[in-house]
């Protein structure tokens, strides 16, 4: 995310200590996601408060915390010197806000924040009728949302200024799209102007004709709400119109498995992901688009392996497994009967390698093994580095293979190779393919004197995560650190690895440990009076896995 792209935030709050708790947990969250994040702690010396709220709360989107005595405030129930009225002074600014806005209702840059015990019934008319997002300033549940909610605010005020300011047209910049190197910094800005096109019917089958190129850079960073916004605009301007040509049907069924599909997969919603899947794929075979077909085969075998993991074994993960390498299979012969798909026929071998990887993971067998790299020679045949994020992932890949068949010491130079190869390139520091570098490097550190440098690279790699919006990698990030240091994720509850160890067996989503972790933290909140408690937990009674699911 370049400079001119990060969401600009200023918090409002109440200076009582309820509203400082509360500006400071969102201070921390937003600063850590990478947000260019203010409130009025950060003032030192202004010669005028007011004209520096006005110069703020005119140009960045407005953070409320909510507590009982900021609300007072907003209403005007605080006297002529009261400490309340820089928040009464601040509540004008957001009424003006809110009226210059009124017909943007996606994109006021106004965003309400509460706790979870919070009662909205108080809210003054003004607020009353805005959605409140719900942040636990204690245990961090709701971030995640948070922080969407956020990126779409900003994503959608620069689409308005863009759609205004921009004097390009749709072609120069696909032909852009198609230059740009897709990890690059000016490829993502070119993204943004993309989305700023109108998404009028006219245009439709121009703007599809530029998805995969949109679509590949977006992919290259792994922002998964940058893919969305991309297939979401396509898919709009093609269903817009009252006739279908052929030509925007065939491109409808390939936005939804390579845009929508993708996008629910990298999201672990894999019934969903399946569903928009097969509803590409059945547009593509009445149009006999074989490209497309081929596309959704390879989707069908990532989807199959990531749900065979889920149930890590027996007769279903088996089975799965087995789908998983047939569709992967029949994607690499239809890519190759296309011709000039050579980068997709290599990435099929490679996730073909990868599905055998977490075979011989569940059920460790030397032939799928040897199968394994087998096909990893034949992939790295066909991937070079141009092939961008498909060669880097096949690399990761033979990192995992290396360390699996003892070799540590080779491991480790490659993918600090792979690393520093990534951030030589512009704007791949913060990539996803980056953050699972840094993920794999983590647990290749020896022994315990590796410990600190392993916390380093899994921190940074959830930082990387949570900015492009992949919940699932953040969650399992975090885990990891939780398993090197339980109190980064409880302070009020003393967890022991028998607790760890119980929550792994449970389920295989480290969201839903993580969930079932705050849901006992917030239990104990109260009752602790700010001590730390050891607990015999049932945590089946907390984990909630089927709520990640779809």
């Amino acid at each position: 995310m370049t400079a001119e792209n990060v969401p600009k935030v200023v918090i409002s709050y109440a200076h009582e200590p309820p509203g400082r708790v509360l500006e400071r947990a969102l201070h921390r969250v937003l600063s850590d996601a990478g947000f260019d994040v203010v409130s009025d702690r950060d003032l030192l010396g202004a010669a005028s408060l007011q004209r520096w709220m006005v110069g703020m709360f005119s140009t960045r989107i407005i953070v409320v915390a909510l507590t009982a005595d900021y609300v007072r405030a907003f209403d005007g129930q605080g006297g002529e010197h009261s400490p309340r009225q820089g928040v009464a002074f601040e509540a004008t600014l957001m009424r003006v806000q809110n009226y210059r806005n009124h017909s943007l209702h996606d994109s006021v840059p106004v965003v309400l924040v509460a706790t979870p015990d919070f009662d909205v019934d108080q809210l003054p008319l003004d607020l009353a009728a805005m959605v409140v997002r719900r942040f636990d300033p204690v245990t961090g549940a709701g971030a995640e949302k948070l922080l969407a909610h956020i990126r779409d605010v900003a994503f959608r005020r620069r689409r308005e200024v863009s759609a205004m300011s921009s004097e390009r047209s749709l072609r120069q910049i696909h032909l852009d799209l198609e230059k740009a190197e897709p990890m690059s910094a000016r490829a993502v800005d070119t993204v943004y102007e993309f989305l700023g096109v109108p998404d009028e019917p006219d245009h439709a089958l121009e703007l599809a004709a530029a998805f995969p190129a949109a679509a590949k850079v977006a992919k290259a960073a792994g922002d998964v709400q940058l893919v969305r916004q991309i297939s979401d605009k396509c898919l709009t301007a093609l269903r817009k119109g009252d006739e279908r040509l052929v030509d925007e049907s065939r491109m409808e069924g390939r936005i939804l498995i390579c845009g929508a599909g993708w996008c629910l997969q990298r999201e672990y919603r894999l019934a969903t992901a399946l569903q928009y899947t097969n509803e590409g794929m059945a547009l593509a075979d009445r149009l006999h688009d074989h490209y497309g077909i081929a596309h959704g085969h390879k989707n069908l075998g990532r989807i199959q392996r990531l749900n065979a993991e889920r149930a890590r074994r027996g007769a279903e993960a088996e089975h799965l497994l087995r789908t998983s390498v047939s569709s992967l299979e029949r994607a690499a012969e239809q890519f190759a009967t296309i011709g000039g798909c050579e980068h997709d026929v290599g990435s099929c071998y490679s996730l073909t390698a990868r599905t055998c990887l977490s075979s011989h993971l569940m059920v460790p067998d030397d032939r799928v093994l040897t199968r394994a790299w087998r096909l990893v020679d034949r992939a790295e045949e066909l991937l070079l580095p141009a092939a961008g994020k498909n060669y880097f992932d096949l690399l990761i890949l033979k990192v995992e293979l290396l360390a699996l068949t003892g070799s540590p010491v080779p491991a480790r130079r490659m993918i600090n190779e792979v690393i520093e190869h990534l951030l030589s390139i512009p704007g791949a520091g913060r990539s996803e393919i980056h953050g699972r570098a840094r993920m794999i490097r983590a647990n290749l550190y020896p022994g315990s004197r590796g410990r600190a440098d392993a916390r380093r690279d899994l921190q940074e790699c959830q930082q990387i995560f949570e900015r492009i919006g992949l919940n699932h990698p953040a969650a399992a990030a975090k885990w990891a650190i939780a398993r090197q240091n339980p109190k980064s994720v409880s302070t009020l509850v003393r967890l022991t690895d028998e607790d760890m160890v119980k929550l792994e067996h449970l389920t295989v989503d480290p969201c839903a440990r993580l969930l079932a972790i705050a849901d006992l933290e917030r239990q104990h909140q109260w009752r602790a009076g700010g001590h730390a408690v050891t607990a015999k937990v049932d945590w089946s009674l907390f984990v909630r896995p089927n709520e990640f699911e779809n």
